[in-house]
């Protein structure tokens, strides 16, 4: 599968072609990468407000950043939620989550 076949662009790529901007950079190794991709739905792109790839705490690796400006006037459904419970019939996961609940009180 394609980022093509979900309607999917990278944003940062769209908005800058000819930029050359990496998310690992290995001086040691000399080496450049772009391991890290801002996917969105081509829909949303719109309402990018800015994309980009900044230095970070760890040497090699950068951090990118993606905002979004909503617009204020959205429409929206009548603010009911519901709890989907299929997952609670399954056996495996609760039998973890009755084993992680104790562990995690003892912390």
């Amino acid at each position: 599968m394609t980022m093509e076949s979900f309607d999917l662009i990278d944003i940062q790529r769209a908005r800058y072609p000819n930029l050359n901007t990496y998310s690992y950079v290995s001086k040691a190794l000399n080496v450049k990468s772009r391991l890290d991709f801002i996917l969105i739905a081509k829909n949303l792109s719109k309402h990018v407000k800015s994309t980009g790839i900044k230095a970070s705490i760890t040497p090699d690796h950068k951090t990118v950043h993606l905002c979004l400006s909503w617009p204020n006037n959205s429409p929206r459904g009548p603010e009911f939620w519901k709890f989907n419970d299929t997952i609670l019939k399954d056996k495996n996961y609760t039998g973890e989550i009755c084993e992680l609940i104790p562990r995690i009180r003892d912390k």
